[in-house]
């Protein structure tokens, strides 16, 4: 009755849990986010443009860049 669980926890085991749940919660919290404004259409960018990846980053799909940001600020003012 006196038996003791022993696991043995690798230092990467640990780090892929952490980020996987930390992966897990951002994904729930966009998703909350999303329902929150009923799915409104929009640009979703996984991160800032004037954010240090959003900088760094060439422009793709996923990284509209900086330029496109002011120049759709530009084009609802005019």
């Amino acid at each position: 009755m006196g038996q003791t669980f022993c696991a043995d926890l690798s230092w990467t085991t640990a780090t892929a849990a952490l980020v996987a749940t930390f992966t897990i919660s951002k994904v729930l919290k966009f998703v909350s986010a999303l329902k929150a404004v009923d799915y409104l259409p929009g640009l979703w960018v996984p991160f800032q443009p004037l954010g240090l990846p959003g900088v760094i980053l060439p422009e793709t799909s996923w990284n509209p860049g900086t330029l496109n940001l002011l120049l759709e600020d530009y084009s609802t003012i005019a």
